[in-house]
């Protein structure tokens, strides 16, 4: 079993409403939604029964406070860090905008705080895409 085939699952059932009802062609189609042959879903399914993520009542599975706990806390941690994601792009450019104003300013002072100036701005940016490279890879 993959590492996130259960939370495929588990998001899928989710996304039905909390109620997903279980026939021979709903298992066909979730499994080729999901890209996983139907043993790997009938495995997952019983694996988060035993979790007690869900519950299999006759031909329904129903997830359970847990699961929705789960998944919802998932959900938000993914809201979460494309928000951070977002946060980063905005730092970045205004901290673009902010060395082409500013160089637009030091055009007029001397060389020697021209080049401590572009150092540091250099510095800055570099500690800017350390965090963005660090926050996308993550």
């Amino acid at each position: 079993m993959q590492d996130n085939s259960w939370f495929r699952l588990l998001d899928e059932i989710f996304e039905n409403d909390r109620y997903w009802e279980m026939s021979e062609e709903d298992l066909s189609s979730i499994s080729e939604k999901l890209d996983m042959p139907e043993e790997e879903v009938n495995s997952s399914l019983d694996n988060l029964q035993k979790q007690g993520l869900i519950k299999k009542e006759m031909d329904e599975i129903v997830l359970t406070e847990r699961g929705f706990d789960l998944i919802s806390s998932m959900e938000a941690h993914e809201e979460q860090v494309l928000t951070e994601r977002l946060l980063i792009v905005v730092v970045t450019a205004l901290s673009l905008g902010t060395l082409i104003d500013s160089s637009a300013a030091l055009a007029s002072s001397s060389i020697t705080m021209r080049v401590v100036y572009s150092a540091i701005f250099g510095i800055v940016f570099l500690a800017i895409g350390m965090m963005a490279n660090q926050q996308f890879s993550g």
